[in-house]
Formats: structure tokens, C-alpha cells, sequence
């Protein structure tokens, strides 16, 4: 597709501008669902999916301590005493407990209050949480439930333990700062972290992601009540990270997570695997909508491109390999980087832009297709053979329609081509740009290697040699040659590019005609030829000689005149004929020629002539620069012809002047040279046959007789040079005669 037809399609077409409109409208379709978090859901699913082949064993050093049903059933009901609390702390102390994290609030005063804040003031530290409620009373952004001043005066840290599930229900990010580290609320895992040596990490109020170990129930636990009864072996406990929580149902600190066969978690183990994550620098850090759109517009806009450049087929490749690579890519940020980058954004996106641009494309494929079967519909069938049914139907139908008119066409026009081609008498072949042959006609062959679709022009060559005086035909514009074959017959050979419509060069046409009779003619002329300039000659010269030689008395004096003057007409008729023949047949070596020597060297060879005759010949022009293009020999032998002739009509004490000039004739520039004499001039019914052979002037202009070949080989040298020649002249006012031939380009005069 080329030409008008592809700049509609490509450059300022519909197709270049909905290509933008489509990726700036996906580009803003990103944003909006990385920002809305519409496609949340399906992040969410593919980062639940990753995290199965996440698991690992979780940290040796955090024990569970379980408020569960057996506690609430040895021990009492829920809420215990507060003594009961201070006896299962200052048990975990004696054992060797290392930290008490103690996910329980005491946010109201109760009797036992001094005893549990004694228990927590020995050798192990113990951390209480607080509860954030967001938002506050009154307008304020937010309100802290702390625990009662005693115990938070003994508590050796505390931390808030909020848990919030995502928006499709499981809990999947924790709070390391509530409201950010500027409001000092940190989590309660956070604060055993630090007194464990582990330095927080950096950031802001934004959640993490906690890595999960693995489903509920994945952390070493112990019931209260068999601390509390002294039936847990003190080494259980020495060393270790304790952390106190409820896990009866019945508590309610039960949260749905996605880990496993998902169902629900404790509070306290939620607490452990985010502390597990500290320890172990294992946190995801989530990339949020940012990440979502650095991944998106790149992967969409390459995609947009190969659309736009590649096949469909290799597009669709495309597409699955920037599918792989984003959820590739997105696995390997968050298993080995720690970093969540959201996918789905990119992957919708993608999916959505593949369609909407083949869709597009099929209609603007349709679009043109039809507009352009519509415009061959309307210009002229040469074979004049209407196909097309009544357009009044769908678009699809119509189309159809078109497309089955067209491809009637085509082939009509292909069994027309090959039937004309096939009734030609010479051999055609026809290539492509590589020179093989795409078609021939089914004229007997002429080489002795038949043509063959498919198969190399130069095998066809191969079995030929070039004539004499000629060279092989190349293929760079056209040529012809003559060739012979191996039995010595000729054959014209004649190559020429044919071009596609568009106008590029597509191949070449090779013409082979068997020219083998055309030649023996040939031959038979120049024999002729050589007959009339040699034999036919050789007896008049030797009559002329004779005359010449004779002793005075041994002929009559008028006699020999007229012999002499019969024998030296015969010799002019020989040398016209021959130089006529030739000027026709021979081929010209062009190149540029001055004009101003050619006038002077015919005007020196005639000098002679015009100074027997009393004649004046003169000049004008000769310091003019003009260059034509021709043949030295010929054109100056034109010019002696043409002088000749005048000198002969010329009466004694006239003059003859011979001009050259540039003109301008129908558009096309011209060296012009003028024989202009004061004779009797020619007669207007002779002026129409005046260049043709034998057309004597006798009696035209006066005393003279021609044998009519002078000025037909004039005729046949002008012609020969893309040339003119014509003559003006009245009865009694002399004649001019005026050589026109092409100028020489100027940078080769």
C-alpha cells in the first residue's frame, strides 16, 4: 500500500489519531483504576496466591500464651481477676521469660490493680497495648483508650494493636505508626521489637503487609491455664518472646485472613507474625498507586507500539510477554525484594488495549478496503464487463461484492493480457526486480533454453552470444541487442522495465524476434552497396580516364563532353544513392559538434567551386558559441549539399550566405543553420515533394538539374537526428534552406 492511499491510512488518517486517543485514553483508564482502586480485589488475589509459596517456619524465640476455652474453663469466666493476670505474669517471669507481650486491655480500674502492676514490675519487661479509636468524640481526629495510670506506669512500654481487614474482608496490612511516627502512636510490636535491638524501619503512618509464616494456629502455643498450674516446664518458657492473648471464640479478638485455606486468626498471632516480620526484616513495603502506574503506562505504551509496527500475530506475542514479565516481575518484587508492586492495573489494560485496536484496525482495514474497491468500481473496465449487483445491502455484503468485482476483474484482465501475448509472433518474457521470470507467452521458444516460471532471465542468456558491434543486453534501463545462437540464427533482443502503479520499478520485459531473413536482406543491401561503390563506379571512372587520356582529334571534342557529362552524372547518382542508404540505415554517434566549424569547414570545401562559378559565399555567425548534438561527419556533409545546391541556381557575381543561430521551435530549443541564395527559386507545387528521392528540380530554379538524392539524404540526416528541415523560397526572390538539430546540454557543450 502505497502513495494517497497509505498517507489516509498511516500519517494524518483516522487510524494515527485514534492510536493517541486510544493511549492517552487507557493512559488516564490506568490512573483512574490505580487510584479508585477498583482492580483492588484482584491485587489482592494474585498477592494471596504468591504468598502460599511464601511460608517458612516462624521464629523459635515467639511463644503463644492463649487465653482459650480450656483457660476460661480451669481458670473461670471471662474477665479474670487482675491478681489472676499478676499470677500467670510473675509465673512466666519465674520461668525465664525474656519479654511479655501482653495483648489484654485494662482500660478501667478493678480491684488487684497495685498487685498486677507489682507482678510487672520485675526482671521481665512487660508491654500493654492501647486502643485508637478513629475518629474521636467531638470532632477530634482521634481518641486513645489507655490502660489504667498504675499499670501504665509499670508497663516497661506500650503500643497500639489495631487490626483493620482490607475492603474485601481479610486482614493483610498492619499499622506500624497510627496517624504516622509525628503522632508517637506506635504499634505494640514495635516496642518489643526495640527493646529486642531491632531498629524501626523507616517510613511513614502508611500500613505494611504482613508476612504470614503460614495459616492460623502456625505458632507454638500453651494454654494459660497449664501455665498458670504449673505444668509447663520452665526451660518452655526461658529465653523466649511471650505473648499473652486471647484465642477463645467466645473473646471475640477473631479476624478473617486470606493465609492458607483463609477462615479467621487471633489477635495474638496477627502479633506475632507482624513482630516475626520486624525481627527478620521480612515487612512488605507495598508500592501503592505509583508503582501500579510506573508498571502500566510503560507495558501499555510498548504495547501500543507493537501494535502499531508489528503483524497481529507477533503483537499477540508481544502481549503475552509483557504479561509474563508484569506478573513475573511483580512475584519477584515481592519474594525476593519485599516490595508489592500491584499488577493488575497493567494487566487490565493490557488485555483491554489488544482488542480495542484490533477492533479498530478491522474497521478502518474495512473502511478503506471498501472506499478503495468502491473507487476501482468506478473507473473505466477496459473490457467493459459489469459484475456488480445492487448496492442497496449490508456493508459486510457490499463489500463482498466489491472484493468479487474486483478479483472478476483481475482475472479478466489477466486472460486478456496473456491471450494478447500469447497471439504475439516474438518471445516475451517478463521478471521481476531479481530477474526472474514471472511469465512468458506461449510462442514457440527461441532459445535453446526454454522459459520456465521461476527460473533466472540469465538462463536464458546463457546459451547466446552477442553479434558483432554488440554487447550483451543489462538490465539498467532500456536496451536492445542482437544476439546469435548456436546454429548462427539472430535474434533481436530488446529489455525494458515495466513499472508496478504506483509508479516503483518491478521487473523487466525481454522481446526475443528471430531477425535471421532481416539480416540476409541486410546482407544483400550492403552487398548492393558495395556493388554500386565499386563496381558500378570502376567503369565510369575508366570512361572519365579514357576521355581525359585520348589524343586531341582521336574524339570529337562535343562527343567527349557529352560522354564525359553522362559518365560523371552516372558517378553522382552512385555516390547519392550510397550516401542516402547509409544516412538511413546507419546508427548515429551523437556528441556535441560546433556549429560555427561545420558552417566554416563546408564554406573552405566549396571554396573551389565558388570561385569557378564567380559566386561569393559568406558567412555569418562564426564567433557564435553554439553546440549541437550530432554527427560531425554527416552534419557537415548536409551543409555541403545544401551550399552545393545554391551554388548552383546562383548566377555569376551573386553571393550565398550560410547563418547559424539558436532557436526556439514549439517549445524545444534548436541550433539552426541557413543556405540562403538569390537564385530563381523554387516553385510552390515543388516545395511539398522537394526531400523526397528523385524529386528533380530541374527547371525550378532555373538552369540546373539535380538527380534527386542530395536533399533526400538531407531529409534522412535531419531525421536521424530528432531533427527538421524545411524550405522557404518564391519564384524569382532565391530560396532558404534551414537545418534545425537538438542543442547539446550545456554542461557538455
Amino acid at each position: 500500500m502505497t502513495g494517497p492511499a497509505l498517507r489516509r491510512w498511516w500519517w494524518p488518517g483516522s487510524l494515527l489519531r485514534e492510536w493517541w486517543i486510544i493511549g492517552l485514553g487507557l493512559s488516564l483508564l490506568a490512573g483512574l483504576l490505580a487510584f479508585d482502586g477498583t482492580l483492588r480485589r484482584a491485587d489482592a488475589g494474585f498477592y494471596d496466591l504468591l504468598r502460599q509459596v511464601d511460608g517458612r517456619a516462624p521464629d523459635p524465640a515467639i511463644l503463644l500464651v492463649t487465653l482459650d476455652d480450656a483457660s476460661l474453663h480451669e481458670v473461670g469466666p471471662w474477665p479474670w481477676p487482675r491478681e489472676r493476670h499478676a499470677e500467670l505474669i510473675a509465673r512466666l517471669e519465674a520461668a525465664g521469660a525474656r519479654i511479655i507481650g501482653y495483648d489484654v486491655l485494662f482500660l478501667e480500674p478493678k480491684p488487684g490493680d497495685a498487685a498486677l502492676a507489682q507482678a510487672m514490675q520485675g526482671r521481665t519487661p512487660v508491654f500493654l497495648p492501647f486502643v485508637v479509636e478513629r475518629p474521636g468524640l467531638n470532632g477530634a481526629d482521634h481518641d486513645i483508650a489507655m490502660p489504667v495510670p498504675l499499670l501504665r506506669r509499670a508497663a516497661a512500654g506500650m503500643g497500639h494493636v489495631s487490626v483493620a481487614g482490607d475492603p474485601d474482608g481479610p486482614v493483610r496490612h498492619g499499622w506500624l505508626w497510627d496517624g504516622g511516627p509525628a503522632e508517637g502512636l506506635p504499634h505494640l510490636m514495635l516496642r518489643v521489637g526495640e527493646r529486642m535491638g531491632i531498629s524501626p524501619p523507616q517510613g511513614t503512618g502508611a500500613p505494611v503487609l504482613i508476612p504470614f509464616t503460614g495459616p492460623s494456629g502456625h505458632y507454638p502455643s500453651i494454654s494459660a491455664a497449664a501455665v498458670l498450674g504449673g505444668q509447663v516446664p520452665p526451660e518452655l518458657l526461658r529465653g523466649r518472646v511471650i505473648l499473652v492473648g486471647a484465642t477463645a471464640p467466645g473473646l471475640g479478638d477473631q479476624h478473617p485472613v486470606a493465609v492458607g485455606r483463609g477462615g479467621t486468626m487471633a489477635g495474638v498471632e496477627l502479633q506475632a507474625n507482624l513482630l516475626d516480620g520486624l525481627l527478620h526484616d521480612r515487612l512488605i513495603r507495598e508500592g501503592g498507586v505509583m508503582a501500579a502506574l510506573l508498571a502500566a503506562l510503560p507495558a501499555l505504551w510498548i504495547m501500543l507500539v507493537a501494535l502499531r509496527l508489528l503483524t497481529p500475530r507477533r503483537s499477540l506475542l508481544v502481549l503475552g510477554m509483557l504479561l509474563l514479565l508484569l506478573l513475573g516481575g511483580s512475584a519477584v518484587a515481592l519474594l525476593l525484594l519485599r516490595f508489592w508492586v500491584p499488577p493488575a492495573t497493567a494487566v487490565a489494560t493490557l488485555l483491554l488495549v489488544y482488542p480495542l485496536w484490533s477492533w479498530r484496525r478491522l474497521a478502518a482495514t474495512h473502511g478503506f478496503m471498501t472506499e478503495e474497491l468502491e473507487r476501482l468500481r468506478r473507473e473505466p473496465d477496459m473490457l467493459a464487463i459489469g459484475r456488480l449487483s445492487d448496492p442497496g445491502v449490508d456493508p459486510v455484503t457490499r463489500q463482498m461484492q466489491l472484493l468479487e468485482d474486483a478479483i472478476g476483474r483481475l482475472r479478466d484482465l489477466r486472460a486478456f493480457i496473456a491471450s494478447i501475448l500469447n497471439q504475439l509472433p516474438d518471445m516475451v518474457v517478463v521478471t521481476d526486480g531479481a530477474g526472474r521470470i514471472l511469465f512468458s507467452n506461449s510462442s514457440a521458444p527461441l532459445t535453446a533454453t526454454p522459459p520456465r516460471q521461476g527460473a533466472p532471465l540469465a538462463t536464458l542468456l546463457a546459451d547466446l552470444r552477442p553479434a558483432p558491434g554488440h554487447a550483451m543486453p543489462e538490465a539498467r534501463g532500456a536496451s536492445s541487442s542482437i544476439l546469435l545462437t548456436a546454429d548462427d540464427r539472430a535474434l533481436s533482443c530488446s529489455l525494458a522495465p515495466w513499472t508496478d502503479g504506483s509508479g516503483q520499478a518491478a521487473g523487466w520485459i525481454a522481446r526475443f524476434s528471430d531477425i535471421t531473413a532481416l539480416r540476409a536482406i541486410e546482407a544483400q543491401r550492403e552487398e548492393m552497396l558495395r556493388f554500386l561503390t565499386h563496381d558500378m563506379r570502376s567503369p565510369q571512372a575508366s570512361i572519365l580516364a579514357c576521355l581525359s587520356t585520348a589524343a586531341e582529334g582521336e574524339i570529337d571534342a562535343g562527343l567527349s563532353a557529352r560522354i564525359a557529362a553522362y559518365a560523371r552524372r552516372t558517378l553522382d547518382l552512385a555516390d547519392g544513392f550510397v550516401r542516402l542508404a547509409r544516412a538511413e540505415m546507419q546508427r548515429y554517434g551523437l556528441e556535441p559538434v560546433s556549429m560555427a566549424d561545420i558552417m566554416v569547414d563546408a564554406a573552405d570545401d566549396l571554396w573551389p567551386q565558388a570561385q569557378g562559378a564567380g559566386v561569393r559565399i559568406v558567412t555569418q555567425g562564426e564567433g557564435l558559441d553554439i553546440w549541437g548534438l550530432g554527427d560531425r561527419s554527416l552534419l557537415t556533409r548536409v551543409v555541403i549539399n545544401l551550399l552545393g545546391n545554391a551554388l548552383k541556381f546562383s548566377a555569376r557575381g551573386s553571393e550565398v550566405r550560410v547563418a547559424i543561430d539558436a532557436v526556439t521551435l514549439d517549445g524545444r530549443d534548436y541550433a539552426l543553420c541557413t543556405v540562403e541564395d538569390d537564385g530563381p527559386g523554387v516553385a510552390p507545387e515543388l516545395l511539398p515533394t522537394l526531400f523526397t528521392r528523385f524529386a528533380s528540380t530541374h527547371g525550378a530554379q532555373g538552369e540546373g538539374e539535380g538527380i534527386g538524392l542530395g536533399l533526400a539524404f538531407v531529409a534522412a540526416v535531419a531525421r536521424g537526428h530528432d531533427g527538421r528541415v524545411w524550405c522557404e523560397s518564391e519564384p524569382g526572390r532565391g530560396a532558404r534552406f534551414c537545418l534545425a538539430i537538438g542543442l547539446a546540454p550545456e554542461e557538455e557543450a
